[in-house]
C-alpha cells in the first residue's frame, strides 16, 4: 500500500510539474502578446493625435479666414489639439490700431469646430498711458467662466487650452 501511496503522489507531482510548465509557457506567451498588442496600439494612438492635430490645423485656418482676421495684417492666430480634452482650439490675436499711439488688442480663444468662445481678452492702449482694460474672461479648467484682470492672467488661463504657453 505504501508503495501504491508513493507511486500515486509522485504522479501527483509529474502532474502538476506539467501543469506549472504548461501555465508558464502560456503566460509568457499572453506576455508577449500583450506587448506587441501595447507596441501596435502606442503607433496607432500616434497616428491618431498627427492625423487629429492635422485636422485641427485645418479646421482652425479655415475658422480665421471664415471670421475675416486674416484680413488685418498683424492678426495672429495659434491652433491646438488638446487630446486630454478633446477639443480643437484656436487662439487668435487681433490689434487694431486707433490712432496714431492708440490700439485695440483683443485675445480670443475658441474652440475651432464647436465655435464656442472659451475666452476673450480686450483692452485699449495709449502710448502715453497703461492699458485700459474693457473685458477679460475666460472658461476655467472645471468649465466655469471667470473674470481676468490682465493680459498675462488671461493667456497663462488659456496655455492650459492649448497646452503651452503663449
Amino acid at each position: 500500500m505504501r508503495d501504491f501511496v508513493v507511486a500515486l503522489l509522485s504522479v501527483a507531482v509529474i502532474s502538476l510539474t506539467v501543469i506549472v510548465w504548461t501555465e508558464e509557457e502560456t503566460i509568457e506567451g499572453q506576455e508577449k502578446e500583450l506587448q506587441a498588442l501595447s507596441t501596435n496600439l502606442g503607433a496607432v494612438t500616434q497616428t491618431s493625435a498627427i492625423e487629429l492635430q492635422a485636422k485641427c490645423a485645418q479646421q482652425a485656418a479655415n475658422y480665421y479666414k471664415i471670421g475675416g482676421w486674416q484680413e488685418n495684417q498683424n492678426a495672429s492666430y495659434l491652433d491646438h489639439y488638446n487630446s486630454t480634452l478633446g477639443k480643437c482650439f484656436i487662439f487668435i490675436k487681433y490689434p487694431v490700431m486707433t490712432g496714431p499711439n492708440e490700439l485695440v488688442l483683443q485675445e480670443a480663444l475658441y474652440d475651432a469646430f464647436e465655435l464656442k468662445n472659451f475666452g476673450v481678452y480686450q483692452a485699449y492702449y495709449d502710448h502715453a498711458k497703461s492699458p485700459v482694460l474693457e473685458r477679460c474672461a475666460i472658461r476655467q479648467q472645471d468649465g466655469k467662466q471667470a473674470s481676468c484682470q490682465t493680459q498675462a492672467q488671461f493667456e497663462s488661463d488659456a496655455a492650459y487650452f492649448l497646452g503651452q504657453g503663449l
